[in-house]
């Protein structure tokens, strides 16, 4: 053994002594907060208390009050006494949107709670919230606010607002403290698929935006089982799969009771095909980011779980007929779902002439909302029989038409308002492709689809057997890819109509901006006048269809 072992060990410890500096600890230095919640506005419903699953709160469709009492707590676990500086919070899951003094209606300039004596009282304000939430207080600055993108400025990037305030210089401790877990309900496809009221608090008709979830950008599970939900697959593409809640209800508000649908529809995108995944599986759960492609609510970054078994396809929900026969009731409670679907809402907006003629043209038309990624079907519309090249300058720029509202003597003139083009280079080719699709200029009376359009995208425009008209856009290379439309064109053909059931998605940049997507070839049927005949590549409806 080497004898000289032991005293380096001790001459090593002698030296470590040196380099240790002990620091005195401060017993009323705050350490961690007690937090409370000791109400919440408004009332729950009866029986429905949030202290366990089976007595789960609704998930809130505005933002919600927490009454709350935060009580600093030092190192010997009594109240730090000492502590006078502002609280901040966060909610997991969910979002902070405000902070109130006790007894206040108005919010915090710097979101944070004022503390006194080691205690602080007030209230917080938070949406977006569902399944096991907690409130935690800090010690610490206050987290940023994001916003939703919007046309008047919100960019999803946090807000350079109130919790861009300076923090005054203080030292932070980052101290924090959990409240107990308060249960709200786990969310459905409809909770997500819904587009949020754009007037806080509002229990009536007001004004929505149809092109955002209340959940996006938040992480989140569905997994609402039987009775509360059962998610069917109704189609498969390359990239992901729609769902349809076939358990959805009407959600609770006015603004979404008389709708047409029940939000309870979404498309999944996988980035590649789901292997494994079949039309009419069952998916017990979905986990993923919620996001907005083009106006369109969907799942990223998706995991499921799929029910054992083979697929049901003939569980799958009927689709839902886009029906005008009785259109010209003048009880809009008695009106067609086609009317509905269509029509611009009249309690939301003033008057829009000719804009049903793009059908669900308007983004706050929450009647087709409540229809997206859910299966529809059109009967007996007309195909277009033109096909306009509106790239007449060749550099592959389009610029959609868009709703033009000029300026009157006593604010915007809406009653003379009308599709146009922005002034540029691609002026003209923006005014082809609007007249094209309008049915103006030369192609008065005419169904027309952008030539371009249907290159790139597939996607070609259909009249519906309406008063107004009204145009949407079919996409069937998918399902047929040997069929051309503009097979439609031809003398022989003329007269010819189509049935198309399909999947109802939204696409902000197109014209119209709703798309039905065809599935297979069984979902696309064609009908011929007695003398004509159907393009050879397009299955003709049945006889008892016709």
């Amino acid at each position: 053994m080497n004898r000289s072992l032991p005293l380096l060990l001790a001459l090593s410890l002698a030296g470590c002594q040196a380099c240790v500096t002990y620091v005195p600890l401060d017993e009323n230095r705050v350490q961690s907060f007690q937090v409370e919640i000791t109400g919440i506005n408004p009332a729950p419903p009866a029986g429905k208390t949030g202290d366990s699953e089976k007595t789960a709160l609704p998930i809130p469709l505005t933002p919600i009050e927490l009454k709350v009492k935060v009580t600093a707590i030092d190192s010997k676990g009594d109240v730090a006494v000492d502590f006078d500086r502002p609280v901040s919070f966060r909610v997991t899951p969910g979002n902070l949107v405000g902070v109130r003094l006790k007894g206040s209606t108005s919010n915090t300039a710097d979101m944070m709670l004022p503390a006194a004596g080691g205690v602080a009282e007030g209230s917080v304000l938070v949406e977006k919230v569902f399944g096991g939430m907690r409130l935690w207080a800090m010690d610490a600055p206050p987290p940023p606010v994001f916003s939703l993108p919007t046309d008047t400025g919100g960019t999803g990037l946090p807000d350079a607002g109130p919790t861009a305030v300076e923090d005054g210089g203080l030292e932070r401790t980052f101290a924090a403290g959990l409240s107990r877990v308060v249960y709200f309900a786990k969310p459905t496809l409809a909770d997500v698929q819904r587009s949020p009221l754009l007037v806080p608090g509002c229990t009536s008709k007001c004004k929505i935006d149809n092109r955002q979830s209340p959940f996006v950008g938040n992480f989140l599970t569905i997994d609402a089982p039987m009775p509360v939900g059962d998610m069917i697959v109704t189609a498969v593409t390359a990239e992901g799969f729609y769902v349809t809640d076939k358990l959805a209800k009407q959600l609770p508000l006015p603004v979404y009771q008389d709708t047409v649908g029940t939000f309870g529809h979404m498309y999944v995108y996988n980035y590649s095909y789901p292997d494994g995944l079949s039309v009419g599986d069952r998916v017990l759960s979905l986990t993923g980011t919620v996001q907005e492609f083009s106006g369109d609510t969907q799942m990223t970054f998706p995991s499921w779980v799929r029910r054992e078994g083979d697929p049901r396809p003939q569980d799958i929900p009927d689709p839902m007929l886009f029906d005008f026969s009785n259109e010209s009731t003048a009880d809009p409670a008695k009106r067609s779902v086609g009317f509905k679907l269509c029509k611009i809402n009249t309690a939301y907006a003033p008057k829009f002439p000719s804009m049903d003629q793009l059908c669900g043209y308007s983004n706050d038309n929450i009647d087709i909302e409540s229809m997206e990624s859910a299966l529809v079907k059109i009967e007996n519309v007309k195909p277009s029989t033109a096909f306009a090249d509106c790239d007449t300058n060749g550099n592959a720029e389009i610029p959609p038409f868009r709703w033009m509202v000029a300026d009157g003597p006593n604010g915007p003139d809406f009653n003379n308002a009308s599709w146009g083009c922005d002034p540029g280079p691609d002026q003209a080719d923006c005014t082809c492709n609007k007249d094209c699709v309008t049915s103006g200029g030369q192609y008065e009376g005419v169904v027309c689809s952008e030539l371009n359009t249907y290159r790139n995208y597939g996607q070609w425009v259909v009249q519906l057997e309406d008063k107004w008209k009204a145009r949407i856009n079919v996409a069937t290379r998918d399902a047929l890819p040997d069929f051309d439309p503009r097979e439609f064109t031809k003398p022989e053909h003329a007269g010819c109509t189509v049935d198309i059931t399909g999947i109802l998605r939204q696409v902000q940049a197109a014209r119209p901006r709703w798309l039905i997507l065809a599935r297979t070839d069984a979902d696309v049927c064609c009908r011929a006048p007695a003398d004509k005949t159907c393009p050879a590549k397009i299955p003709v409806c049945p006889k008892a269809q016709q």
